[in-house]
């Protein structure tokens, strides 16, 4: 959880935690804090490619079959379900895999009519096989949900969802509903993600139809920043607290069925994870949202910042009674108290932090591990853990700052010092870094065993555009 290494944040994400800030003359400026101990030269965007992007990157990846290759394995799966429905007959419980990996097949070439019907015969025979309510089904069914979502059909998705969730539900002592709830939060957050980038109506099809059996407001509203009904223009968020739902499912079927210790740590930490996604769109509760220093939106953030708490201490509490590691658990109180210090509750963070440093002193931890995590040579930005701040070191960059920044024990940056900065940096650039630190906090660090009044530091400030 600790990132030490180059670190990314966006100015209109870091912006978002703070006061409403005028627009920067650059508005796409994002900047890269890196120990100046470490600072290499940067690459002359003028000059030098541009480095792969992800999106490049998994497009190089993707398979290289052409469709006259898929047709050939269609082919050959066909085949190989006659010879099974001869021999065995057309209820053999062998044809279910084959037919799902037909369905697999047909869903590359984008034939999903074809894969469909591939599925609905999947699902009956394991129905036939196994019973009305097995899970023996559930693959095909999900299955079917994905090709129903890739068609367009998502009300059909929604409902195969729902069927999910009626199978789990049904089967609550079966360890395979982990899996099944887990995968379901996974593509409701897809959900959540994608209705932020497309038109409203797409998915206002599914949400505002009548003909989704989940409620659309939440049930627990200790895990949630509101509980009232759910606006049909807030897709994305009906979508976020229906993946919550499922993650806390999964979490409680593994509890239930004594699951494997490291995967319920991981749907923890994908339930924590959609704390950092409400928290960087808080735009998903309406545009009032926005308005940072509106009545509407201090009581909003006051319930993300209550629901985040809750979701983190929970996960805590699972870590402690599970017996997982110091250096872990440490991590998991240091991001309780940036939660904390990013939603100024001051004095709960500076003792999340004094917790978290005498749990790795009582239980041995080397002592170069905990400078490493508590007294970096550049305090972290928070958020630490966001998905949407994170940036790999090999990408090129524009130019670099290098700035002195003296902050407050409470990580908000104070005085901002510019000593240096690569040619053709112009004074917009340095405008724009000097606005995204007063926006920023950082994680107090420990010096000499101890927490600090105040703190600086330098560091070269890497920037792209």
């Amino acid at each position: 959880m600790a990132r030490l290494g180059v670190v990314f944040v966006s100015l209109l994400l870091a912006c978002r935690a703070g006061h409403a800030q005028s627009s920067p003359a650059l508005p796409s400026v994002s900047f890269f804090p890196q120990p100046l101990s470490k600072a290499v030269l940067p690459l002359d965007a003028s000059g030098a490619k541009r480095a792969q992007t992800a999106d490049d990157l998994r497009e190089r990846g993707k398979s290289l079959a052409t469709r006259e290759e898929l047709s050939a394995v269609i082919e050959k799966r066909l085949a190989a379900l006659d010879k099974e429905h001869s021999a065995n007959g057309e209820r053999s419980s062998a044809l279910i895999g084959e037919l799902t990996s037909l369905a697999a097949t047909y869903q590359e070439i984008g034939d999903y009519d074809s894969a469909t019907s591939a599925l609905q015969d999947a699902i009956a025979i394991a129905r036939i096989n196994y019973g009305l309510h097995s899970l023996d089904q559930a693959d095909a069914v999900e299955s079917l949900m994905a090709a129903k979502q890739a068609k367009g059909d998502h009300e059909e998705a929604e409902r195969q969802r729902d069927y999910l969730r009626d199978l789990a539900r049904r089967n609550a002592d079966d360890a395979r509903t982990i899996g099944i709830l887990n995968s379901l939060a996974a593509s409701e957050m897809d959900l959540a993600r994608r209705s932020l980038g497309v038109s409203a109506p797409l998915v206002l099809i599914v949400r505002s139809t009548g003909l989704v059996t989940r409620p659309l407001s939440p049930t627990s509203p200790s895990l949630f920043a509101i509980d009232r009904p759910l606006s049909p223009q807030s897709p994305s968020l009906e979508a976020l607290y229906a993946a919550r739902l499922d993650y806390v499912a999964a979490i409680g079927a593994a509890d239930r069925t004594h699951g494997n210790a490291q995967d319920l740590f991981a749907i923890q930490d994908a339930l924590v994870d959609t704390v950092y996604f409400e928290h960087a769109h808080a735009e998903m509760h309406g545009p009032d949202s926005l308005y940072t220093r509106s009545i509407g939106a201090k009581r909003l953030n006051t319930a993300i910042s209550t629901a985040g708490t809750k979701i983190m201490e929970d996960r805590l509490s699972t870590s402690v009674r599970l017996g997982r590691a110091p250096v872990e658990i440490a991590e998991e109180m240091l991001e309780i108290g940036d939660w904390d210090l990013v939603y100024n509750q001051f004095g709960l963070a500076l003792d999340r932090y004094e917790d978290a440093h005498e749990l790795l002193i009582a239980r041995g931890v080397p002592g170069e591990t905990i400078d490493a995590m508590l007294s970096p040579e550049v305090p972290l930005v928070l958020p630490v853990r966001s998905a949407s701040t994170a940036r790999s070191d090999d990408r090129p960059y524009r130019g670099y700052i290098d700035a002195s920044v003296e902050i407050t024990r409470f990580g908000v940056v104070k005085r901002i010092g510019i000593a240096n900065s690569s040619a053709g940096t112009s004074k917009a650039i340095e405008k724009s870094l000097r606005r995204w630190l007063a926006a920023s906090r950082f994680r107090p660090r420990f010096v000499n065993g101890a927490l600090g009044r105040s703190d600086s530091f330098g560091a070269r400030f890497y920037f792209d555009y």
